[in-house]
């Protein structure tokens, strides 16, 4: 009698357990649903290779820059710097994050060039993209390594005047700068 007792309530207790964990699961998910910032869980359905055709020869973009370091080859620009150059209009600025961060809110007139569809958003937005200007490419802070990314792919398409602004959205609009949210669909 003791024994059934002893395996109902440990039965029980397991499938509390369970339940708490699917629970938290749930709630994990949701959050990360509904935060802009959220990790991309799947690819887009629009998500391409890059593929660079160079000399006749063909690059994978993505191999090209997991298996290079070009972070010695960027330059990084502080919260200052970058505001000179958006007052001054001497710059393009590029929001390397999630096309749902982006709606969520960006630096004022700033392209959206998420690495996961980087080529839609590249060819739509290609004409903005101005060589003669310097393109200042953002994430969200210091710790997101998408600007970067971002940037190689600008490199691998022949822009040259490419610089970081570390600092990041997060930065950008706590310091109240011009910002803006939704999609910007200026041509």
């Amino acid at each position: 009698m003791k024994k059934s007792k002893t395996t109902v309530v440990s039965i029980k207790d397991t499938l509390i357990a369970i339940n708490i964990a699917l629970c938290s699961i749930a709630v994990g998910f949701l959050f990360n649903s509904i935060n802009p910032f959220g990790l991309e869980i799947k690819k887009s359905k629009n998500a391409q290779k890059v593929i660079i055709y160079n000399d006749g020869k063909r690059i994978d973009a993505e191999k090209n820059i997991i298996n290079h370091d070009y972070t010695n080859e960027l330059e990084y620009l502080d919260l200052r710097m970058a505001k000179l150059y958006y007052d001054g209009r001497l710059a393009v600025f590029i929001d390397a994050r999630t096309p749902d961060g982006y709606s969520y809110g960006h630096i004022k007139d700033a392209i959206s060039l998420p690495v996961g569809n980087f080529e839609e958003h590249y060819m739509i937005s290609k004409a903005r993209i101005d060589k003669r200007f310097a393109l200042i490419i953002y994430c969200s802070s210091s710790l997101c390594p998408l600007s970067e990314r971002v940037a190689m792919l600008l490199k691998l398409k022949g822009h040259k005047n490419i610089k970081i602004y570390s600092g990041g959205w997060g930065e950008w609009s706590d310091s109240k700068y011009p910002t803006e949210k939704g999609i910007n669909e200026k041509k």
